[in-house]
């Protein structure tokens, strides 16, 4: 039962992840920007990738340690239409795929999607305030049709770093 909840206590932290991004993210300074440097935050935080064929780019993108299961979680989103999650092991920098413990999760209402395979490559990996930096890509697939895939591609993420999640 302690892993199940282990499990739900994922897809729960993405919304509460995603509120927090989203606020602020539009909760201070320029109402058209995220809160990079020129905003009065301390990262220009942006994630690009493309999903099956259409670019997606967000201002919103947010990077959490989580101490007790010793791994990142990336969080991004538009606010509107999609949030991505993914998740590396560990704190530092390398190449991630799902067999060595990278997960990733895409909401695209009113479907959510899972990681077939996913990849990603940590060039950066900041302090509290700074930015991780990285490469993504992947197959999706949606977790009630397993004939419903979705390609991730050219991924590329600049996250603010946050305080620590125990």
């Amino acid at each position: 039962m302690l892993a199940l909840f282990d499990k739900w206590k994922r897809y729960l932290l993405l919304p509460a992840a995603l509120f927090v991004a989203v606020g602020l993210g539009t909760g201070c300074g320029d109402k058209d920007k995220g809160p990079g440097p020129d905003n009065g935050g301390g990262v220009d935080a942006q994630i690009t990738f493309t999903l099956d064929g259409t670019q997606r780019t967000s201002d919103i993108c947010l990077a959490n340690y989580m101490v007790d299961e010793v791994l990142t979680s990336i969080t991004s989103g538009d606010g509107m239409s999609w949030t991505l999650l993914f998740e590396f092991p560990g704190s530092g920098t390398g190449s991630f795929s799902t067999a060595g413990g990278a997960t990733a999760s895409l909401t695209l209402a009113p479907y959510w999607y899972e990681a077939e395979t996913f990849t990603v490559t940590v060039s950066a990996y900041g302090g509290i305030g700074g930015a991780v930096k990285g490469t993504f890509s992947g197959t999706l697939v949606n977790i009630a049709d397993d004939d419903d895939r979705k390609q991730v591609t050219n991924g590329t993420f600049t996250a603010e770093r946050l305080p620590n999640v125990r």
